[in-house]
């Protein structure tokens, strides 16, 4: 890759929230994220979920404002520092992660702070 290739996307929310997410996908065959549909889901100090991920999604990649836990299942309950929970931190896009189309949705909780994930899906 050019290092003068800038492989995130970045925009920007109504609140003023920065979202960063890679728009290369190394692990499909056309290199090519597209995204299907977006979610914001907002991080707090209990569990909140995202509504399941559309019907011809097969990935979703992640990005906070805020260091938090998440998820993932039909019903996901997402729980701070727990075995089957993953941590991501603020600003740092997810690999692309594998999905159940129509069917998973993304919980998430704070580690310190409030803050919104991102939630990007592609096919």
């Amino acid at each position: 890759m050019n290092a003068n290739v800038n492989p995130f996307s970045s925009w920007t929310d109504a609140a003023g929230n920065t979202f960063v997410a890679p728009i290369v996908d190394p692990h499909s065959t056309g290199g090519v994220v597209t995204m299907q549909a977006a979610q914001v889901v907002a991080i707090g100090s209990t569990s909140a979920a995202s509504a399941a991920v559309q019907a011809g999604t097969t990935r979703v990649i992640l990005t906070t404002t805020a260091d938090c836990w998440v998820a993932f299942g039909s019903t996901p309950t997402a729980v701070a520092n727990t075995t089957g929970n993953i941590f991501l931190p603020a600003g740092v896009p997810s690999y692309p992660i594998a999905v159940t189309p129509g069917v998973t949705k993304i919980a998430v909780i704070q580690a310190t702070s409030v803050g919104y994930l991102s939630i990007v899906e592609s096919a």
